[in-house]
């Protein structure tokens, strides 16, 4: 029995895709090739494993156009010692948690061959074949059945897809969660196509890119899913997150270069929806717009109360009470009690997500590398709660404000109960 080979732990971004603009079996294409030990299972049933049948490499290349069925995203292939043992049954656990993908197993090096695996390198090795793309993708992670897995549901779409809704439903428990979606009209996907292709290449495992032509009805159905406007009679680039519901426009020209930085400053988290930045701002209750929060709210020399609300649908006391709270705490230099329009302004780190109206978040100062610490009482919370989450959790000590520490737990203060204290001169 083989020892087990140290190898390095798999990250997306360590998989090697590799795209040939001919085929990459000489006469077959990179979806046409088999090996044996079909461990394919879907979303609702998982069938036993079976004995691996045992087929010649005559044989595989006979049935090449059986390997990716239509309802397959992709087909994983590992080269192993044996059919048996340790790296078997992690192969066969991994096959398990992936929808849609054929896993296959083979010990036959004239197999192996015929997806371009190294006879020669350290067993066990395994690659990973796209359906709609000449290209596959090599597994240089440890062999144990998570790893794989992940590697398999980052990787299993094709480079370039079409956004349809099959691959919307897809997008479910992804682990990436950032799109970049190409909105082409008809008459120009030809033009847009090979520079967002390109760009695509240098985001493997780390961005999903997406296709979606305008005058598809289909695609049309599959933009509804994502709430995504698709009207219009110019082609743009959208970046999207899968977890807010949220698209973000480029907002130059389309080109190799624009998109390739586009997406780069998506994965770092740079992209922003901002309103325009207040003339002044000189009033208790601050307003921030996107452009805003580096400089205003993510200032780790400030304790930040932000107030994110839609304007058609927060709700009115809420907004009523931290407004008066905001005078209330004037004084205290280290804070800052602000809000921000979610309708039309978004930030990584201040956001509404779909179907959120209201949100209450503080950012302690100091700690600003942290998630901020999000405000969990009722809408009907009076002055007094809000304070005392502040005072909690703030980075830095304040001076107690009398009129609000001698108001007891369950007095329920409204506005006009607790006088405003004199400013400082």
């Amino acid at each position: 029995m083989r020892h087990h080979m140290a190898m390095p732990r798999h990250t997306c971004g360590n998989s090697r895709r590799v795209a040939s603009s001919s085929p990459i079996y000489g006469p077959c294409s990179a979806t046409s090739a088999s090996v044996s030990g079909n461990f394919q299972v879907t979303c609702t049933t998982l069938p036993p494993l079976t004995t691996p049948r045992r087929y010649s490499p005559t044989f595989f290349r006979k049935k090449k156009e059986h390997i990716l069925t239509e309802d397959n995203h992709a087909v994983v292939v590992a080269f192993l010692d044996s059919l048996h043992g340790c790296y078997s049954d992690e192969l066969a656990a991994a096959a398990k948690m992936e929808e849609r993908v054929s896993f296959y197993r083979t010990t036959n090096p004239e197999i192996a061959r015929l997806f371009h695996i190294d006879t020669a390198a350290k067993l066990p090795c395994l690659i990973l074949l796209t359906k709609e793309e000449e290209q596959f993708t090599l597994y240089d992670g440890e062999f144990k059945r998570y790893a794989i897995a992940n590697f398999v549901s980052a990787n299993k779409l094709p480079l370039l897809p079409t956004l349809t809704q099959n691959t919307v439903s897809s997008l479910d428990g992804h682990p990436i969660k950032k799109l970049i979606i190409l909105l082409a009209v008809a008459n120009e996907s030809s033009k847009f196509l090979p520079s967002f292709k390109e760009a695509a290449k240098s985001f493997t495992g780390k961005l999903l890119f997406f296709f979606l032509e305008k005058d598809s009805e289909e695609c049309k159905q599959a933009a509804k899913l994502l709430y995504i406007p698709c009207t219009g009679e110019e082609t743009t680039v959208l970046a999207y997150t899968t977890e807010d519901k949220r698209e973000i426009p480029l907002d130059s020209e389309v080109s190799l270069d624009t998109i390739k930085k586009f997406a780069q400053d998506f994965l770092e988290d740079k992209l922003v929806i901002s309103g325009t930045v207040p003339e002044s701002n000189d009033e208790d209750f601050k307003i921030v717009v996107g452009n805003d929060i580096d400089q205003i709210v993510l200032d780790e020399s400030k304790d930040v109360l932000l107030v994110i609300y839609h304007p058609m649908y927060h709700p009115d006391l809420p907004m009523k009470t931290t407004n008066n709270l905001a005078k209330l705490l004037r004084d205290i230099n280290s804070l800052v009690i602000a809000k921000m329009n979610g309708a039309t302004n978004w930030h990584p780190r201040a956001k509404l997500r779909l179907l959120e109206f209201f949100k209450i978040l503080f950012y302690p100062a100091g700690r600003k590398r942290f998630e901020p610490i999000a405000f969990e009482g009722s809408s009907a919370a009076d002055v007094v709660e809000y304070y005392k989450f502040i005072k909690k959790h703030a980075g830095i000590p304040f001076e107690p404000i009398s009129a609000l520490e001698q108001v007891g737990p369950d007095h329920g203060a409204t506005e006009t109960e607790i006088e405003e204290p004199p400013r400082l001169p």
